[in-house]
């Protein structure tokens, strides 16, 4: 069985083969019993299974195809199509968690070639991530949810960002 994933984008044809498996008790030398049919499909917005084959198809992790400024590696992370301006919510998105601050990160699956890590920090320069500095409240296929360990009365200010690193092969 082939799923659309690995079939990737573009016009495909798909032929089936049928034939009475019972043929073998009787003659059917006029191959009566078997039918051919043939379908023409076009397969879009498939994201492709590895980075490599992401990287082979939509160029390098920095590119942004959609002229959106979220860079490939980013899109592919989260399963986003990259000819496709991404919209607002299918980003990583800041919340509050409590009193904490808090990243969601959507996806569409979790990707196992690529780590996701969500990290802190009170003045741009230096980043943090992991225990103690932050706690991850959902780390799900579909979502990746990490909150600051630091109550936002205690900071004085703190950002959040993720970082998408691809992992070594």
């Amino acid at each position: 069985m082939v799923n659309a994933a690995q079939l990737g984008n573009g016009d495909r044809t798909v032929t089936a083969r049928v034939r009475d498996l019972t043929a073998f008790v009787r003659a059917d030398p006029a191959k009566l019993l078997e039918d051919s049919v043939t379908w023409s499909l076009s397969v879009s917005g498939q994201v492709p299974e590895s980075l490599a084959a992401w990287r082979a198809a939509y160029g390098p992790d920095d590119a942004t195809p959609a002229g959106d400024g979220v860079p490939n590696l980013l899109k592919y992370a989260l399963g986003l199509d990259p000819l496709v301006v991404a919209a607002r919510e299918s980003l990583p998105m800041f919340e509050w968690d409590g009193d904490f601050a808090a990243l969601r990160v959507a996806r569409l699956s979790r990707r196992e070639d690529v780590d996701y890590v969500v990290q802190f920090s009170s003045d741009l320069v230096k980043w943090t991530s992991g225990t103690p500095v932050s706690v991850t409240v959902e780390d799900s296929p579909a979502l990746l949810l990490v909150r600051d360990a630091t109550p936002a009365d205690e900071a004085d200010q703190r950002y959040l960002r993720l970082l998408v690193n691809p992992r070594a092969q």
